[in-house]
């Protein structure tokens, strides 16, 4: 079975660092992961943090679509519980048409205590159900033409008095791919029903990057052993071994390029099959090491890996 490399990334910098700075440091990678052969970026959405200041991924990823040949965009994701579904429905149609279908449209219920403070959506409880009304009514959006009456626990829509259409005036945009770009939904929690909710719906799941590796088959398989131990590299480790390193240790791949191989290799056999590797994105504090890791992994470890995932089956 094919694997592919995809990128995610926040994009973390420093936060003394020059804005316009960073941004065209992030569509350098972004450039440099399209022609390396990437097939996907996705890239996060925070509203309030100076580390992680893309505040519109689809206003910067458009900014590449022009520049691009072949890489997929992705949103990584946008946090539906803060903001207008109708919003979300009208940049993402326009989105997709401008980069005519190279678009995957990540939804998440948020992540950022500060971005849950400032939109007034800080109930954990409520987050995920404000995300399926949300989505819901996106595509309710898409799916038909006005008058629209949708009545939703969080947000109530109608468009009934306004609609002429012989101007599709009272219509919402719809977009390129149809019925609706594929969707793709963030899992972090190993307890999470977020994984259970992307089987059912036919949704793409994409796997965090904040925590151990042991958790990975449990976004297929459903189960988990619980978070209170989540960031352990091993159950039986006693609690004051756990130190920041080691905690890096088991949550990062990295190394010569034969040592991270072998690293995939051994997370293929422990998670099972699956079919896009996201290299995480971060700031190019050094450029020619982050272009050279890049690179590295692109054209000398995926092909290898390809190669050994079609070959060997997955456990």
């Amino acid at each position: 079975m094919t694997v592919r490399l995809g990128m995610f990334t926040m994009p973390f910098h420093h936060p003394a660092r020059d804005y316009a700075t960073i941004l065209e440091e992030d569509q350098e990678a972004i450039l440099l992961a399209d022609r390396l052969g990437f097939t996907e970026a996705f890239v996060g959405e925070h509203f309030s943090s100076w580390s992680e200041r893309i505040t519109s991924p689809l206003i910067f990823l458009a900014t590449l679509i022009p520049k691009t040949t072949q890489i997929r965009f992705a949103t990584g994701v946008i946090n539906m519980p803060q903001l207008h579904p109708a919003t979300v429905a009208a940049h993402v149609a326009m989105f997709d048409q401008l980069c005519r279908g190279r678009f995957i449209f990540g939804i998440g219920p948020g992540g950022l205590v500060s971005d849950f403070e400032l939109f007034d959506v800080g109930q954990a409880e409520l987050r995920p159900e404000m995300m399926l009304e949300s989505i819901d009514i996106v595509l309710a959006l898409w799916a038909q033409d006005p008058p629209y009456e949708i009545d939703g626990r969080f947000w109530k829509i109608s468009v009934t008095n306004s609609v002429y259409p012989e101007f599709k005036v009272g219509y919402v945009p719809r977009p390129f791919q149809q019925p609706h770009p594929p969707i793709a939904l963030s899992l972090l929690s190993p307890s999470s029903s977020s994984a259970r909710t992307a089987g059912e719906r036919g949704w793409i799941p994409v796997s965090g990057n904040f925590f151990h590796r042991r958790y990975l088959r449990g976004h297929w398989e459903k189960y988990a052993e619980g978070c209170e131990a989540m960031v352990k590299p091993d159950l039986d480790m006693p609690d004051e071994a756990v130190t920041v390193d080691a905690i890096k240790r088991g949550m990062i791949i990295a190394g010569s390029a034969r040592r991270v191989l072998d690293q995939l290799v051994a997370l293929r056999e422990e998670t099972g099959h699956f079919g896009t590797l996201l290299m995480a994105g971060h700031d190019w504090d050094q450029p020619k090491l982050w272009r050279r890791s890049m690179e590295l992994l692109a054209t000398d470890v995926m092909p290898k890996f390809a190669t050994h995932s079609a070959a060997a089956p997955a456990s």
